[in-house]
């Protein structure tokens, strides 16, 4: 909702103004850092990817088994990278970004075998939510300490960049 003339996340973060400003980004993901503030300890859940194979231009892969926050490609339907963000929180974890508060949102832009942009969301909750995890993508779940996020593994670099991100800043006591 916008507040006197301040653009919501859903304007700043549409699929145009993405595009114009990250004009070289061919894949445009987004997800959600989704952290429990319970007391003093803060736990972000990560999702656990099962390996897949995967074929991109003919070249056939394997992808391991990786941790990371609940992400995907923007799709068609989806007005902006928030849009997406809550809609892969939901498909893959079953928890509402509504019930959530959004603090933060980096970005990330990624060049491997396609030039990527992240747009990840923060937000907190009060408490541990339940999960439920969407078996056909992932194999499990787990809650990691803020400050152990740099060690966790195996992770994509994209995720690794964010989890050494987030572990150096102490933006965690608004709660």
């Amino acid at each position: 909702e916008k507040v006197a003339n301040r653009p919501s996340l859903h304007d700043i973060f549409d699929r145009a103004s993405l595009n114009c400003a990250f004009p070289l980004a061919t894949t445009i993901r987004a997800g959600v850092v989704l952290v429990a503030c319970e007391g003093a300890k803060r736990s972000v859940l990560l999702v656990h990817e099962q390996v897949r194979v995967c074929n991109s231009g003919g070249r056939v892969f394997t992808l391991p088994e990786n941790r990371g926050v609940p992400k995907g490609a923007m799709e068609a339907e989806d007005i902006s990278a928030l849009a997406t963000a809550a809609r892969e929180l939901r498909e893959e974890t079953g928890i509402d970004l509504a019930t959530a508060t959004l603090s933060r949102t980096t970005i990330h832009c990624y060049r491997g075998e396609v030039a990527e942009l992240i747009v990840w969301f923060i937000a907190t909750v009060p408490e541990r939510p339940a999960v439920t995890i969407r078996a056909d993508e992932l194999s499990g779940y787990s809650w990691w300490d803020i400050n152990d996020l740099p060690a966790v593994t195996p992770v994509t670099r994209p995720s690794q960049a964010l989890f050494h991100g987030l572990s150096q800043i102490d933006f965690w006591e608004q709660g």
